[in-house]
């Protein structure tokens, strides 16, 4: 038998540990008695090939031998396997390499709701054979099975073995099955071209009109209160896929375009977990020298003061999953995870004076709706930003040896003359989204139901999803804040404005502008004192549309008191499908919501001059009634 390198008889060693540990908490959490095994086809579903056992509900075993193709051992392996109701586990050679969903599920429907590709650690695989693959499932009330294409293992380029045929099965829980040899069974061993295979999800069809109406078009199908109206202001093809608006000290539109999402460019995916937290071959450089993305910030002008932005310039493209910037102190900051970048421009000609200075580095790229976002200035010189739910941080300085590490949501900041990094409050929803209002307070949406959002106190340690996105920092926190209570809500409105102009008519003074993506609609809600937060109240809509096409993901007010709307513009808003290739990316729009009957001293544009203003004009600026 040929030996293995050192280094994978160390890996199979620690396996092998890991493996009784595996096997012992399969243990605690079976406890239904095993039945004799039998055999079944893979793939098909109990239903098809079984209809005994249609209405079993429980712990049941699939095992088959495999044997690894000569050469394959020493390079990257996976194990495809297809989503099996309600939740699965899958095991080689005794060891647990990826699970999808909980055993048992809480409820019926699981978390298993998605195919996936496990790393077999090189140290696992026996080169010689046969390596036993075991799939521990969890059906209540489905039609359980696989469904479509059989397990296989993915080696060498396009190459495959597929373990399509006949496997053993039994009902029941044993961990014994994950690590008993399977004797006397022939191994899969047939190598073939990989079949077509589904981006770590079922396959998701569109479900929207086959194409984007034209912006005229979709504008017909807005509804707004009597008192707004609603403009057209950027469309494709000068912006696509719109993330983040914000305008500059002359009143031009920036705008980010998240176009490289829902993968970051020259990385290789290895694996992706239940909630689609994704682990990547390496730690992409930052860039120039780093892998080239299609994100952009590109900048928008109205000219000639009509209204209209006709001047169109990019700032800087090539970026790679980047989803916020704010401009200031010479220059622009950027949020291209895992960095916060600087791109020096001193004489403010729109062109980056050289390569970006990296601030920050660590944070991180499991999934890419939920990376850090929503870079802005605070008033207090910080600069803010959000985290989201399923992604970890351990930021640091280059070359610094202190780092800090975070798990889940929290809202952070960052000092530029310190270069401090600190998290300010801990916790919340799938946190997209930072809004400061008048007195300096601090909010974020939410991506779940029955609230806007969450009131973050410096400090504060906030709900969360702990089983999902982890515990708090502190484990002797006593208990967390909950968000702002709202009653009946559906989800998610994870941006918002809290509108303190001047354009809009006066019954919208600081309530809620929300973007609610899902629904197609900007909600007006209430924000109403309670103790030392605020409840919030739904006051009707400022934009509803009968387009499903339209995308609202981000509101910022203008320097002219209007309240502009990032539309991404796509027939179908779901994660696990834009793995797939769902995502549309040719359309993208800016949408003016502004009071319908200006009143006689409104300003019909953007344009302003607050960065050649005197000290005393600036001074001035503090009194006026727009923010």
């Amino acid at each position: 038998m040929r030996r293995a390198p050192r280094e994978s008889r160390v890996i199979f060693a620690f396996a092998a540990c890991l493996a009784a540990v595996a096997v012992a908490a399969v243990g605690a959490t079976g406890g239904e008695a095993a039945e004799p095994p039998t055999s079944l086809p893979v793939p098909g579903t109990w239903r098809d090939v079984a209809p005994a056992l249609a209405g079993h509900d429980g712990f049941a075993w699939y095992r088959a031998n495999l044997t690894v193709p000569p050469g394959w051992a020493a390079g990257q392996l996976t194990l495809y396997v297809e989503k099996v109701d309600d939740a699965a586990e899958t095991f080689f050679n005794g060891v647990r390499i990826g699970v999808a969903g909980k055993l048992p599920p809480d409820e019926p429907g699981g978390a298993a709701d998605a195919e996936h590709r496990y790393l077999v650690p090189p140290g696992l695989v026996r080169p010689d054979g046969p390596n036993l693959v075991a799939i521990r499932v969890f059906d209540r009330e489905g039609d359980a099975g696989f469904k479509g294409i059989a397990p296989c293992l993915l080696g060498d380029g396009d190459k495959a073995v597929s373990m399509a045929g006949t496997w053993e099965f039994r009902l029941g829980d044993d961990p014994a099955f994950a690590r008993e040899p399977l004797a006397g069974v022939e191994p899969f061993a047939t190598v073939g071209p990989a079949p077509a295979l589904g981006r770590f999800a079922t396959l998701i069809r569109r479900q929207a009109q086959d194409a984007a109406l034209a912006p005229a078009e979709s504008r017909a199908r807005f509804t707004v209160p009597d008192d707004l109206a609603v403009d057209l202001v950027l469309a494709e093809p000068e912006i696509t896929q719109p993330l983040f608006l914000d305008f500059d000290a002359r009143g031009r539109l920036w705008v980010l375009e998240y176009r490289q999402y829902p993968e970051p460019a020259g990385l290789t995916l290895l694996s992706k977990d239940a909630f689609w937290r994704a682990v990547y071959d390496r730690v992409p450089a930052p860039p120039p020298s780093g892998p080239r993305g299609a994100d952009r910030i590109t900048i928008h002008e109205d000219t000639d003061g009509d209204g209209t932005f006709d001047a169109h310039r990019t700032f800087v493209d090539g970026l790679n999953i980047a989803t916020s910037f704010a401009q200031g102190k010479g220059g622009v900051y950027v949020l291209n995870p895992p960095y916060l970048l600087f791109f020096a421009d001193a004489d403010g000609d729109d062109v980056p004076d050289g390569d970006p200075e990296v601030l920050l580095e660590g944070f991180g790229l499991e999934d890419t709706h939920s990376v850090v976002n929503s870079l802005r200035f605070g008033p207090d010189g910080w600069l803010y930003g959000a985290q989201g739910s399923t992604v970890t941080a351990a930021i640091r300085r280059p070359g610094a040896p202190r780092v800090l590490r975070s798990q889940g949501q929290n809202i952070w900041r960052y000092h530029p003359p310190t270069r401090t990094y600190e998290i300010f409050a801990e916790g919340g929803g799938n946190a997209f989204g930072v809004e400061f209002d008048a007195a300096g307070r601090v909010f974020s949406g939410h991506n779940g139901g029955n609230t806007r959002g969450f009131h973050y106190m410096q400090g504060a340690f906030l709900q969360k999803g702990f089983g999902k996105h982890g515990p708090l920092s502190n484990p002797y926190a006593f208990g967390y804040f909950p968000p702002m209570e709202h009653g009946d809500a559906a989800r998610f409105t994870h941006t918002f404005v809290v509108y303190e102009g001047d354009a809009l008519p006066a019954r919208y003074r600081g309530r809620l502008l929300a973007a609610n993506p899902l629904s197609s609609h900007v909600v007006v809600s209430e924000r109403l004192p309670t103790g030392s937060t605020f409840r919030t109240r739904d006051a009707g809509h400022a934009l509803e549309s009968a387009d499903g096409w339209f995308r609202p993901v981000d509101v910022k007010d203008g320097p002219d008191g209007a309240v502009y709307v990032a539309d991404w513009c796509d027939g179908q808003l779901a994660h696990n499908a834009n793995y797939q290739g769902g995502v549309d990316r040719d359309h993208g729009r800016v949408w003016r919501i502004r009071p319908r009957t200006p009143s006689a001293d409104a300003r019909t544009t953007t344009r302003c001059d607050v960065a050649g203003a005197s000290a005393a004009g600036l001074v001035a600026l503090l009194d006026h009634p727009n923010r």
